[in-house]
């Protein structure tokens, strides 16, 4: 008797070609597929690191922006410190890539933590004469002279646009007297205020391997790096109210006053109220790319981050 049953049958030789072709196939695709993906997902890594580096650059601008706004106790008479000289001054004019008119120095000087500060009770004698502070009108109860202290560096205004930045060279507690580094341009008045400060410029510099790095130099001549692998960055500042774009005619063309890294700086200066910062960064490490395939640093572009800083406390 024939029953139905399985059959014994193996494959044919053109079933088995059939077979192994749509594998051969379908492996090839699949390796097309996560090469790419691969080096997408090794991407990730550089893309944070772009991310961390941009806003690191961002926060050191609008840290020291917002600081400079920062009200002082002894220039209660003058007004608000940034009112009464410019914290923030503009240097080195640059044509950005779209052609506007923008900046790629900053100069900004900032109260310092706790400052030590106080007012001069007598006219100055000589442009780099001592500084005799008065007890009280703001000065800290702590330290010998108004908490001033040798080596410290201190910005001294007039009330009338006038001010330098220097370091003291001797605090003289008998006396209640300081003694600047430097001559300034003028002898300062009776009134005059000294506060303590932080004073830096914000610019790029080129590297040795020819790439920039945004730097931040003090008052003492250091060059501090902050990020590197900068590859574009654009500064802009408004004035009053309302608040008006100044460009580089605008900081050029006088009326000057005395003070400011270059000895001079525009009265404009002096109403500034708000920095633009732009920052583009490249990415400054990757991992060797899959043969025949494509490097993550070729999937990552330059990040470019904006922000809008208002002077604290200033209106």
């Amino acid at each position: 008797m024939i029953t139905d049953g399985p059959s014994n049958r193996g494959f044919s030789l053109l079933e088995l070609l059939v077979a192994i072709t749509v594998c051969t196939l379908l492996s090839g695709a699949l390796a097309g597929v996560v090469t790419p993906a691969r080096a997408a997902f090794d991407a990730v890594p550089v893309t944070l690191e772009l991310h961390q580096r941009s806003r690191a650059g961002i926060e050191v601008f609008a840290s020291a922006v917002r600081s400079a706004g920062a009200s002082v106790a002894a220039t209660t008479d003058l007004g608000p410190l940034a009112m009464v000289m410019p914290t923030v001054v503009v240097l080195e004019p640059f044509d950005s890539d779209d052609g506007s008119d923008q900046f790629s120095g900053l100069y900004v000087i900032a109260p310092a933590f706790n400052a030590s500060q106080g007012v001069l009770d007598r006219d100055q004698p000589t442009p780099h004469g001592p500084l005799g502070l008065a007890d009280g009108a703001g000065c800290p109860g702590s330290g010998d002279v108004c908490g001033f202290a040798p080596g410290m560096v201190a910005t001294i205004v007039d009330g009338m646009g006038r001010f330098d930045v220097f370091t003291v060279a001797t605090a003289l507690p008998a006396t209640r007297e300081l003694t600047p580094t430097v001559a300034f341009t003028a002898a300062y008045p009776a009134g005059a205020v000294v506060v303590e400060v932080t004073a830096h410029l914000f610019r790029l510099a080129v590297q040795s391997d020819g790439s920039r790095a945004l730097v931040r130099q003090t008052a003492g001549g250091a060059t501090q790096p902050i990020i590197d692998n900068v590859t574009g960055l654009g500064i802009e500042v408004w004035a009053g109210h309302p608040l008006v774009r100044l460009r580089h005619a605008d900081v050029a063309d006088g009326p000057w006053n005395h003070g400011g890294p270059a000895g001079q700086y525009d009265v404009d200066l002096l109403s500034v109220r708000q920095v633009d910062v732009w920052i583009r960064v490249g990415p400054t490490f990757g991992i060797a790319s899959p043969a025949g395939g494509r490097s993550p640093l070729s999937l990552v572009s330059d990040r470019t981050l904006r922000t809008s800083i208002h002077l604290r406390n200033v209106p």
